[in-house]
Protein backbone atom coordinates (compact mmCIF):
# COMPACT_ATOMS: atom_id res chain seq x y z
CA UNK A 1 0.00 0.00 0.00
CA UNK A 2 1.43 3.35 -0.28
CA UNK A 3 0.41 7.13 0.17
CA UNK A 4 -1.46 9.31 -1.75
CA UNK A 5 -0.29 12.93 -3.40
CA UNK A 6 2.52 11.45 -5.25
CA UNK A 7 3.97 9.71 -2.21
CA UNK A 8 2.50 6.16 -2.15
CA UNK A 9 3.13 2.73 -3.44
CA UNK A 10 2.71 -1.35 -2.44
CA UNK A 11 4.87 -4.40 -3.83
CA UNK A 12 2.48 -7.25 -5.29
CA UNK A 13 4.09 -10.75 -5.68
CA UNK A 14 1.84 -12.91 -7.84
CA UNK A 15 2.27 -13.80 -11.83
CA UNK A 16 -0.06 -12.90 -14.50
CA UNK A 17 0.25 -11.99 -17.76
CA UNK A 18 -1.47 -8.27 -19.00
CA UNK A 19 -1.32 -7.34 -22.77
CA UNK A 20 -1.87 -4.06 -24.34
CA UNK A 21 -4.30 -3.99 -26.93
CA UNK A 22 -4.19 -0.38 -28.97
CA UNK A 23 -4.37 0.27 -32.53
CA UNK A 24 -1.24 1.73 -33.92
CA UNK A 25 -0.71 4.98 -32.80
CA UNK A 26 0.17 7.91 -35.36
CA UNK A 27 2.86 9.73 -32.66
CA UNK A 28 6.36 9.07 -33.63
CA UNK A 29 8.47 7.99 -30.45
CA UNK A 30 10.84 10.41 -28.90
CA UNK A 31 8.73 12.69 -29.90
CA UNK A 32 5.88 13.33 -27.41
CA UNK A 33 6.43 15.24 -24.34
CA UNK A 34 4.88 16.49 -21.74
CA UNK A 35 6.03 19.44 -19.94
CA UNK A 36 4.20 21.88 -16.87
CA UNK A 37 1.74 24.86 -17.24
CA UNK A 38 2.16 26.81 -13.91
CA UNK A 39 -0.35 29.07 -12.25
CA UNK A 40 0.25 30.80 -9.08
CA UNK A 41 -2.03 33.08 -7.57
CA UNK A 42 -2.49 34.28 -3.80
CA UNK A 43 -4.72 36.22 -2.17
CA UNK A 44 -5.78 36.96 1.73
CA UNK A 45 -8.79 33.91 1.16
CA UNK A 46 -6.95 31.81 -1.38
CA UNK A 47 -3.90 30.20 -2.46
CA UNK A 48 -3.73 28.47 -5.71
CA UNK A 49 -0.87 26.41 -7.26
CA UNK A 50 -1.16 24.59 -10.39
CA UNK A 51 1.22 22.84 -12.77
CA UNK A 52 -0.51 21.45 -15.22
CA UNK A 53 0.26 18.80 -17.81
CA UNK A 54 1.00 20.08 -21.38
CA UNK A 55 1.46 17.60 -23.85
CA UNK A 56 3.64 18.44 -27.28
CA UNK A 57 4.65 16.75 -30.24
CA UNK A 58 1.11 15.21 -31.34
CA UNK A 59 -0.74 16.46 -34.66
CA UNK A 60 -2.27 20.13 -33.76
CA UNK A 61 -5.83 19.26 -33.63
CA UNK A 62 -4.68 16.05 -31.40
CA UNK A 63 -2.78 17.77 -28.80
CA UNK A 64 -5.30 20.12 -28.12
CA UNK A 65 -7.74 18.06 -27.66
CA UNK A 66 -5.99 16.40 -25.16
CA UNK A 67 -4.56 19.80 -23.48
CA UNK A 68 -8.14 20.95 -23.02
CA UNK A 69 -9.05 18.40 -20.89
CA UNK A 70 -6.23 18.20 -18.50
CA UNK A 71 -6.78 22.83 -18.03
CA UNK A 72 -10.52 22.14 -18.15
CA UNK A 73 -10.63 19.85 -15.25
CA UNK A 74 -8.39 22.07 -13.47
CA UNK A 75 -9.86 25.62 -14.40
CA UNK A 76 -13.08 23.72 -13.54
CA UNK A 77 -11.95 22.63 -9.85
CA UNK A 78 -10.44 26.10 -9.54
CA UNK A 79 -13.65 27.94 -10.46
CA UNK A 80 -16.16 25.58 -8.04
CA UNK A 81 -13.59 26.62 -5.12
CA UNK A 82 -14.11 29.96 -5.73
CA UNK A 83 -17.43 30.16 -6.40
CA UNK A 84 -17.56 28.57 -2.50
CA UNK A 85 -14.93 30.69 -1.36
CA UNK A 86 -17.68 34.26 -1.76
CA UNK A 87 -20.31 32.31 0.17
CA UNK A 88 -17.90 31.34 2.68
CA UNK A 89 -16.26 34.65 3.34
CA UNK A 90 -19.63 36.71 3.54
CA UNK A 91 -21.15 34.05 5.89
CA UNK A 92 -17.63 34.34 8.24
CA UNK A 93 -17.94 38.34 7.77
CA UNK A 94 -21.55 38.18 8.68
CA UNK A 95 -21.05 35.62 11.70
CA UNK A 96 -18.03 37.16 13.13
CA UNK A 97 -16.10 33.87 12.35
CA UNK A 98 -12.39 33.75 11.19
CA UNK A 99 -11.76 32.96 7.81
CA UNK A 100 -9.42 30.03 7.08
CA UNK A 101 -8.06 30.56 3.02
CA UNK A 102 -8.96 27.95 1.19
CA UNK A 103 -5.67 26.15 -0.89
CA UNK A 104 -5.79 24.89 -4.15
CA UNK A 105 -2.87 22.51 -5.50
CA UNK A 106 -2.38 20.32 -8.25
CA UNK A 107 0.42 18.22 -9.34
CA UNK A 108 1.41 15.54 -11.88
CA UNK A 109 2.92 12.65 -12.45
CA UNK A 110 4.03 10.73 -15.72
CA UNK A 111 4.39 7.70 -15.37
CA UNK A 112 4.61 6.17 -18.94
CA UNK A 113 4.86 7.33 -22.44
CA UNK A 114 5.68 5.54 -25.43
CA UNK A 115 4.22 5.94 -29.17
CA UNK A 116 0.51 4.20 -28.21
CA UNK A 117 0.30 5.68 -24.72
CA UNK A 118 0.57 8.28 -22.01
CA UNK A 119 -0.24 7.55 -18.67
CA UNK A 120 -0.13 9.90 -15.68
CA UNK A 121 -2.14 11.13 -12.72
CA UNK A 122 -3.20 14.55 -11.61
CA UNK A 123 -3.03 14.97 -7.90
CA UNK A 124 -6.09 17.94 -6.86
CA UNK A 125 -5.64 18.94 -3.43
CA UNK A 126 -8.01 21.11 -2.16
CA UNK A 127 -8.93 22.77 1.53
CA UNK A 128 -11.73 24.20 2.39
CA UNK A 129 -11.72 24.33 5.82
CA UNK A 130 -11.89 21.89 8.99
CA UNK A 131 -9.26 19.66 10.28
CA UNK A 132 -7.33 18.71 6.50
CA UNK A 133 -7.38 19.33 3.14
CA UNK A 134 -8.46 16.52 0.70
CA UNK A 135 -6.77 15.12 -2.62
CA UNK A 136 -8.22 13.38 -5.41
CA UNK A 137 -6.00 11.67 -7.92
CA UNK A 138 -7.13 10.89 -11.38
CA UNK A 139 -5.59 9.44 -14.38
CA UNK A 140 -5.07 10.02 -17.32
CA UNK A 141 -4.14 6.78 -19.52
CA UNK A 142 -4.47 8.66 -23.38
CA UNK A 143 -4.67 6.77 -26.49
CA UNK A 144 -2.29 9.00 -28.53
CA UNK A 145 -3.78 7.89 -32.01
CA UNK A 146 -7.11 9.23 -30.72
CA UNK A 147 -6.70 11.00 -27.53
CA UNK A 148 -9.38 8.97 -25.66
CA UNK A 149 -9.09 7.88 -22.28
CA UNK A 150 -8.51 4.31 -22.12
CA UNK A 151 -10.99 2.33 -19.13
CA UNK A 152 -8.99 -0.60 -17.69
CA UNK A 153 -10.60 -3.26 -19.82
CA UNK A 154 -9.07 -1.63 -23.22
CA UNK A 155 -5.51 -3.10 -21.50
CA UNK A 156 -6.80 -6.62 -21.94
CA UNK A 157 -8.07 -8.87 -24.78
CA UNK A 158 -11.90 -9.00 -24.96
CA UNK A 159 -12.80 -12.45 -23.12
CA UNK A 160 -9.60 -11.79 -20.43
CA UNK A 161 -11.09 -11.93 -16.43
CA UNK A 162 -9.01 -9.46 -16.11
CA UNK A 163 -11.16 -8.29 -12.96
CA UNK A 164 -10.96 -11.59 -11.04
CA UNK A 165 -7.31 -11.58 -11.74
CA UNK A 166 -7.12 -8.02 -10.20
CA UNK A 167 -9.44 -8.46 -7.39
CA UNK A 168 -7.54 -11.47 -6.21
CA UNK A 169 -4.14 -10.26 -6.01
CA UNK A 170 -4.96 -7.18 -4.47
CA UNK A 171 -6.72 -9.37 -1.47
CA UNK A 172 -3.61 -10.75 -1.25
CA UNK A 173 -1.56 -7.14 -0.61
CA UNK A 174 -4.45 -6.28 2.03
CA UNK A 175 -4.09 -9.64 3.87
CA UNK A 176 -0.35 -8.45 4.69
CA UNK A 177 -1.47 -5.76 6.32
CA UNK A 178 -5.07 -5.93 7.24
CA UNK A 179 -5.01 -3.66 10.09
CA UNK A 180 -4.51 -0.88 7.20
CA UNK A 181 -7.92 -1.07 5.61
CA UNK A 182 -11.35 -0.94 6.49
CA UNK A 183 -13.37 -4.49 6.80
CA UNK A 184 -16.44 -5.73 5.47
CA UNK A 185 -18.84 -3.66 3.76
CA UNK A 186 -16.53 -0.38 4.01
CA UNK A 187 -13.65 -2.33 2.93
CA UNK A 188 -12.54 -3.07 -0.42
CA UNK A 189 -15.54 -5.26 -2.53
CA UNK A 190 -13.87 -5.16 -6.17
CA UNK A 191 -12.69 -3.01 -9.05
CA UNK A 192 -15.35 -1.45 -11.38
CA UNK A 193 -15.19 -0.43 -14.63
CA UNK A 194 -14.29 3.27 -13.88
CA UNK A 195 -11.49 2.02 -11.37
CA UNK A 196 -8.52 4.11 -11.39
CA UNK A 197 -5.31 3.04 -13.00
CA UNK A 198 -1.84 3.78 -14.15
CA UNK A 199 0.50 2.29 -16.16
CA UNK A 200 4.18 2.91 -14.39
CA UNK A 201 7.53 1.07 -15.88
CA UNK A 202 6.31 -2.33 -16.20
CA UNK A 203 3.70 -2.32 -13.92
CA UNK A 204 -0.07 -2.04 -13.52
CA UNK A 205 -1.24 0.14 -10.71
CA UNK A 206 -4.31 0.36 -9.29
CA UNK A 207 -5.61 2.39 -6.67
CA UNK A 208 -8.47 4.12 -4.44
CA UNK A 209 -9.39 7.07 -3.15
CA UNK A 210 -8.97 8.67 0.57
CA UNK A 211 -11.17 6.68 2.39
CA UNK A 212 -12.87 4.33 -0.50
CA UNK A 213 -10.83 1.32 1.72
CA UNK A 214 -8.67 2.86 4.34
CA UNK A 215 -8.60 5.50 6.81
CA UNK A 216 -7.48 8.85 5.63
CA UNK A 217 -3.94 8.41 7.30
CA UNK A 218 -3.77 5.46 4.75
CA UNK A 219 -3.36 8.07 2.32
CA UNK A 220 -4.55 6.97 -1.67
CA UNK A 221 -3.85 3.04 -1.26
CA UNK A 222 -1.89 1.95 -4.52
CA UNK A 223 -1.46 -2.11 -5.68
CA UNK A 224 1.32 -2.58 -8.29
CA UNK A 225 0.94 -5.75 -10.28
CA UNK A 226 3.54 -6.16 -13.02
CA UNK A 227 2.54 -6.72 -16.08
CA UNK A 228 5.15 -9.57 -16.83
CA UNK A 229 3.57 -11.41 -14.10
CA UNK A 230 -0.23 -11.05 -15.49
CA UNK A 231 -1.55 -13.98 -17.92
CA UNK A 232 -3.76 -14.34 -20.35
Amino acid sequence: MTYSRSWESVEPIKTFTLKVVIAPGQAEAGKVKVSSRVLKDKSDNMDVDLEIPMVSGLEAALQSAINQRFEGDAMELKQSLETGLKAYVAECKAEGYPIRPYQLFIRYQQCSLNDKVLSLYVDYYQYTGGAHGITERRAYNIDLKSGELLPLAAMFKPGYDYKAVIEQEIKRQIALDPDAYFKGDMGFKGINKEQGYYLEDENLVIYFGQYEIASYAAGIPEFKIPLKLLSI
